[in-house]
Formats: C-alpha cells, structure tokens, sequence
C-alpha cells in the first residue's frame, strides 16, 4: 500500500504544473464519462481495445483511499484524445494488440502490474504515451484536482514581488 501511496504522491506532483493549464477540455471529457460510465462509447478503440485502456489505466492510477481513473472517466478522455490525433492511431493500436492477445484486462491486478513492469522497461513510445495521458486525464478532472487540493481561480489581493535583497531596486 506504501508502494502505492508513494507512486500517487509522486503522480501528483508531476501533474500538478499541467493541470489548470488543460482544466477545461479534460474535465469536460473525464465528467462526461463519469456521469454514466456505462452509456459511454467509445470514439476511436474497439470495445475490447478500450478495456485494455481502462485496466491499464486502472493500474496506474488504482482506486483505493480515494478516487481512481475509473470513476474520473480516464479512459474516455484517452480514447477521445487518440481519435483527435491521428499520429497516435497506429501506435495505440499495435501497443495494445499484444496486450488484448494477452487477455491483460482479465488478469489479476499483481499480473497486470508484472506486464505493465514489463512494458515500462521497454520504455517505448506507447508506454509513455499511454502513462503520461492516464496522468494528465486523472489530474485535469474534477476527481483529480480536487486530489490536488486546486480550489479554482483565486486571486491575491497583493504581490509583493520577491524578498531577496539582491533583487530589490
């Protein structure tokens, strides 16, 4: 659980410089999908296509003290950001035909992680892609920014600029 704890905390921090930047477009896909998670259909993946989506998302970010990519919707916002990039279609479709031949969304969680492991040390394109666009769909949703603690636009009522003497005129 610590593992996991830790992978969240660090998960968090790297998202958070990009999340008010992408709010909008994001939480408008991941709220779509979360309101009936079963009314959605998928845009570009086929339905076993967009499973494998879902169950390697899932284990990137898990459900467990709080919300997951599952109730943020992550796997809608994935698929509808590979059907509006062509460049990403052939590379989603190979990196998850070997996955689905697998039968990757029925394994058990610890045999997803191992294949997951696996596929990170390979380190290729779609590994990074699909790892970076499970990130950005979590921390750009309503669930993930609230994990974030973003309260919305806010304002400061003063700057004082910076402190440091040396930059002071």
């Amino acid at each position: 659980m610590s593992n996991q704890t830790t992978r969240r905390e660090t998960l968090k921090v790297l998202a958070v410089a990009g999340a008010a930047a992408t709010q909008g477009v994001a939480q408008h896909h991941a709220e779509a999908a979360a309101a009936d998670p079963g009314a959605y259909k998928p845009a570009f993946f086929t339905a076993a296509e967009y499973s494998c989506v879902a169950a390697i998302a899932a284990r990137i970010i898990p459900s467990h003290d709080s919300p997951g990519v599952k109730e943020a919707g992550v796997a809608a916002y994935i698929d509808e950001t590979v059907q509006h990039n062509p460049k990403l279609h052939d590379l989603y479709r190979e990196g998850l035909a070997s996955l689905i031949a697998s039968g990757f969304a029925d394994l058990s969680p610890a045999d997803q992680d191992a294949a997951l492991a696996q596929l990170g040390e390979g380190g290729g394109a779609f590994w990074k892609s699909i790892r970076n666009l499970t990130i950005d769909g979590y921390y750009t949703s309503k669930i993930g920014l609230a994990e974030l603690g973003y309260t919305g636009k806010s304002f400061l009522s003063e700057f004082k600029g910076c402190t440091h003497p040396e930059h002071q005129v």
